[in-house]
């Protein structure tokens, strides 16, 4: 079957001989890595450039089952792809994310544009940061990106988080101490 000249091939022969390779988990591109060696650029240093504003970037496998019965991944892979990114961008920050005590982040909305559709196989690019600091909450915009076409972006997402008193049950003034780690990493004045 051909589609405009192209030969279309269905989903099983696309993932064909991939059904059985071990499933990577997402990494941080802000993890430690070694410097690059002399006359050598560093792939890391320009995938975060390729994702302009994003200082905190997960790349992300796509899995077989994240695809759903119309043959490219369902609705729902995004808005964990944007969780992926937010709670890696908490880490990066010092925001705990380990246990519902004491002062901690409370998810209150997302939103997602869909963009274009993503199939197996795939890895995905998945960045977050902070765009609006409030009284007590945090505005984060979320960026989905194919790995091996950061021009092709698939996604965009906004989320707004309350800090919450887990122990009160009631939200809470943003600290400033997180404050100025925000500034620090993203710039963001409150």
């Amino acid at each position: 079957m051909t589609d405009g000249g192209r030969r279309r091939t269905s989903t099983m022969q696309r993932v064909c001989g991939f059904l059985a390779t071990p499933t990577p988990t997402p990494t941080s591109l802000r993890s430690p890595t070694p410097p690059p060696r002399a006359g050598k650029e560093n792939p890391i240093d320009r995938l975060l450039a390729m994702i302009k504003g994003f200082n905190v970037v997960e790349r992300i496998p796509v899995l077989w089952g994240d695809m759903d019965a119309f043959g490219h991944v369902n609705n729902t892979r995004f808005i964990r792809w944007f969780e992926t990114a937010r709670i890696a961008h908490f880490q990066q920050i010092g925001i705990k994310t380990t246990e519902a005590a004491g002062v901690a982040p409370i998810l209150a909305h997302v939103s997602c544009d869909y963009l274009a559709p993503v199939e197996f196989p795939a890895e995905i690019l998945a960045g977050a940061r902070f765009t609006k600091v409030g009284n007590t909450s945090l505005h984060q915009e979320y960026v989905v990106t194919i790995a091996d076409d950061l021009d092709r972006v698939v996604a965009r997402g906004t989320g707004v988080i309350v800090m919450y008193d887990y122990d009160t049950a009631r939200k809470v003034p943003v600290p400033d101490d997180l404050k100025q780690r925000i500034r620090d990493l993203d710039g963001v004045e409150s």
